[in-house]
């Protein structure tokens, strides 16, 4: 405990999700002695003890070994027992002898199993020679009957998957386009053009913003919080009034949200926070009833050319991308009031980097500080339905009437991320 708090602690710990207190404490600075206290000693002594694995199981022993005879291994734990025969006979040492302790030095050896050695006891003939190998194998033979026994006592079941389905990679129909999908993260934004296949307001948006794009031609739909913290009447209430305008289409960014909207006759998109990155994911999703999910962007692009299932997947391609999400405000935690916090916030790294700091009502995001623009691969892959962008503070749209001549901006070309989806190929 002592060896985390010296790597992790801000200036100490926090409960303040558990009692629902949302003040000042929930935050902490890494100051200089914090720094300091991670030192290289202590980083050693973790990196040890998370390269060994946790041995849950003391297992008790007993060793029998006379000359001519072979030898006997008995291991008890948890009220099992069971007993190993040595396949070699035990013979006179014609140099060095089996101890007590050489024995001990090797049952204890259990490696990267939940076994630790317990007490052993040990009747050994005076000069009496074993072969090493021999009692390795001795004791790696009665672990694995325990772990046998055990599965069988306990009735430890590992449920069967069928991975034939990852042999069966997703590719979109011959010649088909991707979509492009706007998310307008502040409903202030301006979109003059319909360029777009389908555009994204936050929920709680105001009803005529709605209303207006719609008036435009444009295909409408509603972002969901990414995490709820409790307002999910309102989410539901507010989703079923807009489905009442004609608003069908909603991303939802959570397993609650999934579960909120189940039986609101819409269509329902998942989004980047449901982390979707396998194709179990995508069966669940399809399972689901969501017609289309947006991939994690930590995938691969060789990854996501990988992935099986049906459903419609659509990656980011453009935008910044929220690296975290905070339940309070680290502006309000400073004193400031929400309703005068008009201007741009950000916060500044230790190394002058700068993150937008982008209030959500609910909870806040901390964005990158650089752009995501994907490379053209990305929206010429076949295993891509649509190209997502993402539109928090910056105001692209307005200017551009082809979603494709964003990246040529020149505030995008000196300050953008490739992202991740060619990390070790380009």
């Amino acid at each position: 405990k002592e060896n985390l708090k010296k790597v992790f602690s801000r200036t100490g710990f926090t409960d303040g999700y558990f009692t629902g207190r949302l003040t000042k404490e929930m935050f902490g600075r890494r100051e200089h002695e914090d720094v300091t206290a991670a030192n290289s000693e202590v980083l050693g002594q973790i990196r040890k003890t998370a390269s060994s694995p946790c041995k849950h199981f003391a297992v008790d022993m007993h060793l029998c070994a006379k000359i001519g005879q072979p030898a006997k291994l008995t291991a008890k734990c948890g009220g099992l027992e069971v007993t190993q025969i040595s396949e070699k006979i035990c013979e006179s040492a014609a140099n060095t002898a089996l101890t007590h302790e050489k024995a001990q030095q090797q049952l204890a050896k259990t490696g990267g199993t939940q076994y630790k050695l317990g007490t052993l006891t040990a009747q050994i003939e005076h000069g009496l020679a074993l072969p090493l190998a021999e009692l390795n194998q001795m004791r790696r033979s009665v672990l694995e009957e325990l772990d046998e026994k055990r599965c069988k006592n306990y009735n430890y079941k590992i449920n069967p998957i069928d991975f034939n389905f990852l042999q069966k990679p997703y590719k979109k129909e011959q010649n088909a386009q991707p979509l492009n999908i706007a998310y307008l993260k502040d409903e202030n934004i301006a979109i003059t053009h319909s360029q777009y296949d389908i555009v994204f307001l936050p929920l709680f948006a105001d009803k005529n913003r709605f209303l207006h794009l719609q008036k435009q031609g444009i295909a409408v739909g509603a972002e969901l919080p990414r995490v709820m913290f409790g307002i999910e009447p309102a989410i539901l209430n507010r989703a079923k009034e807009l489905a009442e305008l004609g608003v069908n289409d909603f991303c939802l960014h959570n397993l609650g949200a999934v579960e909120l909207l189940a039986d609101l006759p819409v269509n329902k998109h998942g989004g980047f926070g449901l982390n979707i990155c396998n194709t179990a994911a995508l069966l669940w999703a399809e399972k689901a009833g969501l017609c289309s999910v947006t991939l994690s962007p930590e995938l691969r692009l060789e990854q996501i050319e990988n992935l099986g299932g049906n459903i419609a997947r659509n990656a980011l391609f453009f935008g910044l991308v929220p690296l975290t999400i905070s339940r309070i405000c680290p502006y309000k935690n400073a004193g400031r009031d929400c309703k005068t916090c008009k201007s741009e916030k950000f916060l500044q790294d230790r190394k002058g980097e700068k993150r937008t700091v982008f209030c959500q009502k609910n909870y806040v995001e901390i964005l990158n500080n650089r752009v995501l623009s994907a490379p053209e691969k990305v929206s010429k892959s076949t295993a891509i339905d649509g190209l997502v962008y993402s539109f928090y503070v910056e105001n692209y749209v307005e200017t551009v009437d082809n979603p494709y001549e964003i990246t040529q901006k020149p505030d995008v070309e000196n300050n953008f991320t490739r992202g991740l989806y060619t990390r070790g190929v380009e």
